[in-house]
């Protein structure tokens, strides 16, 4: 899905370190940010910008192309402490320095382009592995998230934006580090190791990049969802 999910590629994008915007929250009027180790903001980790494109999707700040408004007088209600500017690229969603932050925080139309192929690229993978089992994803009991991107994205976030299926939401669990974890289990378990060797025999990989049915998901997931 590309770096930008991780916190690359963006203006004001940093990896998961101290500082990081790991949630936003809309509390009284404002907008808030979680950071880690609750200091003061430094940019943005993945988690922190599904967040926050998922607030713009849903206040209408962007619509389901993609398009940033060029002023908050195109979009409707109070937007506390975000102004809209004109930079390099096209519209910013700005964050001014405060308490709140180390520093002016932005996310330009650039960033959404970046943030929209990464997304269409999941939903598209998702879609297309749906499709290649041969499943509705009313058939899907529970999806697992893996990995530090996974142990903090919340799953009502990641389906406003069309990042995973809004059927999804309910039923999305975090495993946290499932990799080592799953070492562990291979070193202290005979059985747990022959489970997973059985596994990984009848596991299949999906080539999607050559698939016409994942390209045509891939440009269909490049909309957000209609608010």
């Amino acid at each position: 899905a590309g770096p930008a999910l991780e916190g690359a590629h963006l203006s004001s994008g940093v990896g998961s370190i101290p500082g990081a915007v790991d949630h936003v929250d809309w509390i009284n009027g404002k907008m808030t940010f979680s950071t880690i180790d609750s200091i003061p903001a430094a940019g943005f980790c993945g988690s922190g910008v599904v967040d926050l494109v998922a607030f713009l999707v849903n206040s209408k700040l962007v619509d389901d192309t993609g398009r940033m408004v060029e002023s908050l007088e195109e979009a409707e209600g109070d937007f506390g402490n975000i102004t809209v500017e004109t930079g390099e690229t096209g519209p910013e969603i700005v964050f001014p320095e405060g308490p709140e932050t180390h520093c002016r925080l932005a996310f330009t139309q650039k960033d959404l382009r970046e943030i929209q192929l990464a997304k269409a690229a999941m939903s598209a993978g998702v879609e297309t592995l749906l499709k290649q089992a041969g499943l509705s994803v009313e058939d899907v009991g529970t999806l697992w998230l893996a990995g530090g991107f996974g142990s903090y994205i919340r799953p009502e976030s990641a389906a406003a934006i069309g990042l995973i299926p809004p059927e999804f939401a309910e039923k999305t669990r975090s495993l946290g580090n499932a990799a080592a974890r799953g070492a562990l289990l291979c070193l202290l378990s005979r059985e747990k190791y022959d489970e997973i060797r059985g596994i990984s025999k009848v596991a299949k990989t999906v080539e999607l990049s050559g698939r016409p049915d994942f390209q045509n998901a891939y440009i269909e997931g490049m909309m957000f969802p209609e608010r």
